[in-house]
């Protein structure tokens, strides 16, 4: 599980160099490629709401069905599940290792310990994700309001082709990171799954019983 919440989402991820190359990117492209009839307002309030809509409808499904509450309690519910005694006993009869019942649980306590760092996680997603709605909504005031400006000059025309090519760049961002966010909660869903527990409760016993009887191996060596 840990290998899953390490999975790179763009939007919780990025840093610092990230955002420097985002912006020279963005102005190469405003400078090489401008764009056409931005200044004429009608046309760019237009666009504007266009934006906005497409964003809005991102972000209902972004928040809602990838990081929500309600995914986060449903996961919570799955793994729950698993320690009940009836639950327990079947899967440890299943892996035929019934007397392993400590490790078990310590496995149970060790995804509860995921759990909470990814609810972490999905707390700084949405502070991400809001920061950058507000970023956003500020490009698209500037646009509408260099396009009201009587004295319009070429910088005017430079900073709100900028602005658009901005918004287009964060929709893109959001889109690119819903499906992360998508894949990595599926990828939650699909580990403690009837279909995975069993093999994953099995695997991580095995792996602490190798580990403990190296160990062993090893103190009576240097014995």
């Amino acid at each position: 599980m840990k290998e899953i919440l390490n999975q790179n989402i763009w939007i919780k991820d990025y840093k610092l160099l990230h955002i420097i190359l985002s912006l020279l990117i963005l102005t190469s492209i405003t400078y090489f490629i401008p764009l056409k009839s931005n200044s004429e307002v009608t046309i760019l309030i237009g666009v504007e709401q266009a934006f906005f809509v497409i964003l809005s409808a991102i972000l209902f499904v972004f928040h809602d069905s990838i990081i929500g509450f309600k995914s986060i309690s449903k996961l919570r519910n799955e793994i729950n599940k698993l320690s009940s005694q009836a639950i327990k006993t079947k899967i440890l009869q299943y892996i035929n290792i019934q007397e392993q019942s400590a490790n078990y649980d310590e496995f149970l306590t060790t995804i509860d310990m995921e759990m909470v760092e990814f609810t972490k996680e999905a707390d700084k997603f949405k502070q991400k994700s809001y920061k950058l709605y507000v970023v956003f909504s500020i490009l698209g005031l500037i646009a509408i309001t260099l396009s009201l400006i009587d004295s319009y000059i070429i910088i005017d025309k430079f900073i709100m082709d900028f602005c658009v090519y901005g918004q287009i760049s964060l929709i893109l961002l959001w889109v690119v990171s819903a499906f992360q966010a998508e894949k990595q909660k599926i990828k939650m869903f699909s580990f403690v799954s009837t279909k995975n527990i069993k093999q994953n409760i099995k695997e991580y016993i095995d792996s602490k019983n190798q580990k403990e009887i190296e160990f062993d191996m090893n103190g009576k060596s240097q014995a």
